[in-house]
């Protein structure tokens, strides 16, 4: 049995790992309890968000529009096409790599307006993959910016 794999970045180093599910795959009762679960947990947080923005605007929304929701939720399909990076070294690694992809449009004489969320996501993927140092300048951005968080407050004299 051939097993599909995926990267993963964990504090900043990427590691690749089994991605075991794909269509068709018949699930055991555990693995079936743990993805209602999961899907359970999506519905709720994304209808949270949803609830609070309606207080804002003075407005509830009840057992009916969570029904509408859930019934129109698709697992696995992000809202924004563009995933959630959770990982500060990968974050600041993304930046960089999305700044030199900006300047590359631009260097070709192309609008980085002109490109989808999705494929500037898809060029930064790609620039990372060519050139590995956006992590590891990333590492050293966040491990630069941690130290300073815990160094000694100043102790100046500021009176004139």
């Amino acid at each position: 049995m051939s097993t599909s794999t995926q990267k993963v970045t964990i504090q900043g180093s990427v590691y690749t790992m089994s991605a075991p599910y794909a269509e068709g795959y018949s699930l055991t009762a555990g693995e079936a309890s743990a993805m209602n679960q999961l899907r359970a947990e999506n519905v709720r947080n994304n209808f949270a968000a949803q609830i609070k923005k309606a207080l804002e605007e003075g407005k509830t929304l009840g057992q009916a529009e969570l029904t509408a929701y859930d019934e129109s939720y698709e697992f696995g399909v992000r809202a924004s096409g563009v995933r959630s990076i959770t990982d500060p070294v990968e974050k600041a690694a993304r930046e960089l790599a999305l700044k030199d992809v900006r300047g590359a449009i631009k260097a070709g004489g192309l609008k980085v307006k002109d490109f989808s969320d999705e494929k500037l996501e898809s060029l930064v993927d790609d620039a990372i993959a060519q050139r590995p140092d956006y992590m590891e300048r990333a590492k050293r951005a966040i491990a630069a910016l941690k130290a300073k968080e815990s160094a000694p407050a100043l102790k100046l004299n500021l009176a004139a």
